[in-house]
């Protein structure tokens, strides 16, 4: 496979030939969903339900993206997404929260036609706060629409993913920093909340360029008042990713990388944060490993920096990990 190209629609290409073939899904038989604490601090948590529905792939390729493996061949039926988040509803437990994480954009409208957007709210009526997944460029007038039915309070959630501009770029996410912004701002002016999502070492990075762009990307989702950061640890699996793996173009974080981003996210005490569990990717060489990952859990559930812990391996202040014996 030849390097990794420089223009958008190079990018986009190589991309995709790097792609395997997506699951079959039928939206009629339903989708999967979880139920889930998530922290609000000193102790505090809130029971949250998590649909991920399936339906049309996002137009945009971004080279970090897993989602296309679980979307349907064209733009989702009317009514799709209202059937499999009723079908899923009946399997979940009571909840304040709930989370709508369709494999795409919300606000696409090829992903869930606005016509859909009562019935869904209807459906969501006793949630005090719905939480939806969009890229910048689906944020204006359709999400006020969505806002006014609903009978909780809206969060959306955008991938910033980072705001060191050339990395940015090279991820084919087709969004500026700027355009970003415009849309979170948007959405604080119409009084609904953001969530920011931050790639813990993205591909194009050092170990050292990811902690640097991490903090700041974290500085800057807390710039624009987000409600909760999500640090996800970068990982392979999608073909591209592999791919830049192999040639040296990404690797992913070690654990104490993704240790410090969420320590220094906390420690900026406005947004929360939190690190991304589900499906950790992170690198681990040391003796002290594991307890670094009872102490990121501990800063989950607690949103509060915890004791530090300290390695008789690890140099002191050295973000890397030397190997154990």
């Amino acid at each position: 496979m030849r390097p990794y190209p420089e223009s958008a629609s190079q990018q986009t290409r190589w991309i995709r030939a790097l792609r395997g073939q997506p699951h079959p899904v039928d939206y009629e038989a339903g989708c999967s969903a979880i139920s889930e604490l998530e922290a609000l601090g000193e102790a505090r948590t809130v029971t949250t339900n998590v649909i991920f529905p399936v339906n049309s792939e996002c137009p945009y390729t971004c080279v970090m993206c897993d989602l296309w493996k679980n979307t349907l061949p064209g733009a989702t039926p009317p009514g799709a997404v209202k059937l499999q988040i009723a079908k899923a509803l009946a399997t979940l437990p009571t909840a304040r929260w709930i989370k709508i994480y369709n494999a795409g954009s919300f606000f696409d409208t090829r992903a869930i036609p606005i016509d859909d957007y009562h019935q869904i709210a209807t459906l969501l009526r006793s949630y005090e706060r719905v939480i939806v997944e969009s890229h910048p460029a689906f944020i204006g007038e359709r999400v006020l629409k969505l806002r006014d039915y609903l009978c909780g309070s809206l969060e959306v959630a955008m991938g910033l993913e980072t705001v060191h501009e050339p990395t940015l770029q090279k991820l084919n996410k087709r969004c500026t920093l700027s355009q970003f912004e415009q849309a979170a701002r948007f959405l604080h002016s119409h009084n609904i909340d953001l969530r920011v999502f931050i790639i813990a070492r993205p591909p194009f990075q050092t170990e050292n360029q990811a902690v640097t762009w991490g903090q700041k990307s974290l500085e800057f989702a807390n710039s624009l008042s987000a409600r909760a950061s999500i640090l996800i640890p970068g990982r392979a699996g999608n073909g591209a990713m592999d791919e830049l793996q192999r040639i040296g173009d990404f690797s992913p974080p070690h654990i104490k990388t993704v240790e410090h981003l969420l320590q220094y996210g906390l420690a900026l005490a406005g947004s929360r944060v939190y690190v991304d569990t589900w499906s950790p990717s992170w690198r681990m060489n040391c003796e002290c490993d594991n307890k670094r990952v009872i102490r990121i859990h501990a800063m989950n559930r607690l949103q509060a920096v915890v004791e530090p812990i300290n390695c008789r391996y690890c140099n002191a202040g050295d973000l890397w990990c030397n190997d154990g014996p």
